[in-house]
């Protein structure tokens, strides 16, 4: 297992308004590094609890460790080079949009897929008839809707970044992994070696 790095970087507003009124999630005054601004609709991220398909099992986002093989849809395991986590704390009556969790209903593709509820930040992608569709561009108000915590105040997610750029399989669904630019991957040292980073936000 690779070294264990924590880092912070500079904040990023996740207010939410609606009705004129403020709300959003509380961040203290610092955002984890794995959510530097892509071009893509924002970071790609598990919610806690997901499984993820690796060779010997279902495993949950949570429990993936650096070094453990992930399977991908092209039928090669890939080895994990970098986790991150991020928690978000809802500061205010609404959840910021693009934060709360989309949920993939179970057999929302078809009568296989996914096998169970899929979780995923609002900006991750599944690989869908040959292209990578953001969730939040999946969006049909039924099977696939956002779905905030009816009774909690706090969403934790996961970032999982392979050899390279993949598509894994979570509850039996195919999203991408996380990828990281070439900035983000100077800034975490991944040239360098195996270095799991943290990426907790202050609530």
């Amino acid at each position: 297992m690779g070294a264990l790095a924590a880092t912070i970087f500079p904040s990023f507003s996740a207010q939410a308004q609606q009705g004129g009124n403020q709300g959003g999630n509380q961040q203290g005054g610092n955002q984890g590094g794995d959510q530097q601004g892509d071009g893509r609709g924002g970071s790609r991220c598990f919610l806690r609890g997901t499984s993820v398909l690796t060779p010997t099992g279902e495993i949950c986002v949570e429990d993936l460790q650096i070094g453990d093989l992930v399977e991908t849809v092209r039928g090669k395991a890939m080895s994990v080079k970098w986790i991150g986590r991020n928690l978000y704390k809802r500061s205010g009556p609404f959840w910021n949009p693009d934060i709360a969790p989309i949920r993939i209903s179970r057999y929302a593709r078809d009568d296989r897929t996914p096998h169970r509820d899929l979780y995923l930040s609002p900006g991750h992608a599944l690989f869908i008839d040959g292209v990578l569709i953001l969730a939040k561009d999946l969006v049909n108000g039924t099977s696939v809707a956002s779905a905030p915590p009816a009774d909690g105040e706090v969403i934790e997610y996961f970032h999982v970044v392979l050899e390279s750029h993949e598509v894994i399989l979570a509850e039996g669904a195919p999203p991408e992994s996380f990828l990281l630019w070439v900035h983000g991957s100077e800034v975490f040292g991944l040239g360098s070696g195996e270095v799991a980073v943290y990426a907790v936000v202050d609530v």
